[in-house]
């Protein structure tokens, strides 16, 4: 669990300082390292931003000292790294896990963004896949998805769906090596990864707007090789909080 702590106790020099004013300056060197902490999650993540910010806990006063710490099991793994993992038995465990005649399965949504998205939550945008007749960028995977008809909530909150675009070629099919302390062997997608898509409209106060999403199904009797995470990459932003709290405190 990383921690950014100010502690001021045994580092006082022997004069009058008021030590309510030094405690009140070690809580705003805290703050202003909370705030730092949280610049850089936003300017270095992606898909995991929100979870990471999340996890920055207001900051703890008690005392001669104050800190920030990090929290939950995501922002902790992306701060510090993590090896490859079976993504399965989590997905399995997981609470929309429903137990088929074949055993547990899971069906899990795939956001998909619209090209040239940037957002945070919004998924991988939909590929360039060539020219118009005028030379400009464009992606046949939205033109198809675009053209569908809607899937809609009906009473109950039962989906009620609408059209699904086609496999495309194969468009997007790979296949995933073998991976030392990851994944066994080697594994080839069934289908492309823009297959299936659907378009639901979500309304957000007077806007409306469309999102495309896929669906895979993982289960118990999935390939071994299947659903294999990479591994995160250590982001180690506290690290440079606390060489941005150094700078601070060397220009007091």
């Amino acid at each position: 669990m990383p921690l950014i702590e100010i502690d001021i106790s045994g580092r006082l020099p022997d004069v009058k300082f008021d030590i309510n004013v030094l405690r009140e300056q070690a809580a705003a060197l805290a703050e202003m390292c909370r705030s730092e902490w949280i610049r850089q999650a936003q300017r270095e993540l992606h898909s995991s931003a929100a979870d990471y910010i999340a996890g920055i806990q207001p900051v703890e006063i008690s005392g001669n000292w104050a800190s920030v710490t990090l929290v939950g099991d995501l922002p902790n793994d992306v701060e510090n790294g993590k090896a490859p993992f079976d993504m399965k038995p989590g997905l399995l465990a997981g609470p929309n896990a429903k137990m088929g005649k074949s055993g547990r399965f899971n069906t899990v949504p795939f956001r998909h963004g619209t090209p040239g998205t940037t957002g945070k939550r919004v998924g991988i945008p939909m590929p360039i896949t060539g020219l118009s007749a005028k030379d400009k960028p464009v992606s046949a995977i939205y033109v198809a998805a675009r053209k569908l008809s809607p899937s809609l909530e009906g009473s109950g909150g039962k989906t009620i769906w609408g059209g699904r675009t086609g496999d495309f070629g194969g468009y997007g099919i790979q296949t995933q090596l073998p991976v030392k302390g990851g994944r066994p062997g080697a594994y080839t997608f069934k289908a492309s990864p823009y297959a299936g898509m659907v378009k639901t409209a979500k309304t957000y106060g007077k806007a409306t707007q469309n999102q495309y999403t896929t669906f895979r199904r993982v289960s118990e009797n999935s390939n071994p090789n299947s659903w294999w995470h990479p591994g995160l990459q250590a982001k180690h932003l506290a690290e440079r909080v606390r060489t941005y709290l150094t700078g601070l405190i060397r220009s007091l």
